[in-house]
């Protein structure tokens, strides 16, 4: 599990290995292994079609045509692409446009659940409302801390927890509320009932007001 400290932990080696590596800057190897590894903490932290990420790819690219001439300038580029990138998950910047746009999605989600619900059909609602309650608590993991594997959904929480990413309460009643998610998507439906349902849909439609904006 790669958290937002594991991120900046990572970035901060990475300017500092190469601070240490001395002042020939244009010295194609070191060149080399710092746009590997500043590519590698784009795609890691923003997605492999990310704005970073191209940056980082238009510095090699001229790196391939121009050979060691101009090699100080491409490092001073990425040196600042790095110093961007450990500014934007410092201040959870990245994503948050993402965010906006998923939490439209998951409101969707939540009003057909609330519209199956309204028409009786506790079991549709109940798989809505489970898919809602995960994506929403995994989304917001991505940019809260920086959450970029899928592990369990308990560790998911855990870790916004740990980070105080949500409020006590908020992380309780996730936890409290796994069991749910697996008896709706695994159709236990038994284990299912109306009340059930609308208390985790109501802290799902909440959740996503407070959090995707």
């Amino acid at each position: 599990m790669i958290t937002k400290a594991d991120l900046l932990g990572r970035i901060d080696q990475v300017l500092a290995d190469h601070e240490a590596a001395g002042s020939d800057r244009t010295y194609i190897p070191a060149e080399t292994q710092l746009g590997a590894a500043c590519l590698s903490l784009c795609i890691t932290a923003c997605g492999k079609d990310s704005p970073q990420v191209r940056a980082v790819e238009a510095v090699v690219a001229q790196r391939h045509k121009q050979g060691k001439a101009g090699g100080w300038e491409r490092v001073c580029e990425l040196e600042g692409i790095l110093k961007n990138l450990r500014a934007e998950v410092s201040g959870n910047l990245i994503g948050r446009l993402s965010l906006q746009a998923t939490g439209s999605v998951l409101s969707d989600l939540t009003g057909l659940a609330r519209e199956m619900l309204a028409d009786g059909q506790v079991e549709v609602a109940s798989v809505l409302t489970a898919a809602a309650f995960e994506d929403s608590l995994r989304r917001f993991a991505e940019v809260a801390v920086s959450l970029v594997t899928r592990p369990p959904l308990s560790d998911v929480v855990n870790q916004l927890r740990q980070q105080d990413a949500v409020a006590q309460a908020t992380g309780n009643f996730a936890l409290q509320n796994l069991a749910f998610r697996n008896d709706a998507l695994h159709a236990h439906w038994a284990k299912i009932d109306r009340a059930r349902v609308e208390g985790v849909l109501a802290f799902t439609e909440q959740f996503i007001r407070d959090q995707f904006v």
